[in-house]
């Protein structure tokens, strides 16, 4: 559901999804990033437990 609410983001007008990531010279845009990949990564990612 997250990465189908990130393709509605006004960034998003090519065919993949479009980050702004900290680059060497600041803020760069980063286009077309396969949806698979975005998924893996968050895949990847350490998740928190939720308090008790």
């Amino acid at each position: 559901m997250l990465v189908r609410l990130m393709l509605l983001d006004k960034k998003s007008v090519q065919t993949g999804l479009t980050f702004v990531l900290d680059g060497p010279r600041g803020p760069e845009l980063v286009r077309d990033v396969p949806e698979s990949v975005v998924l893996d990564t968050l895949r990847r990612m350490p998740t928190a437990r939720p308090p008790v």
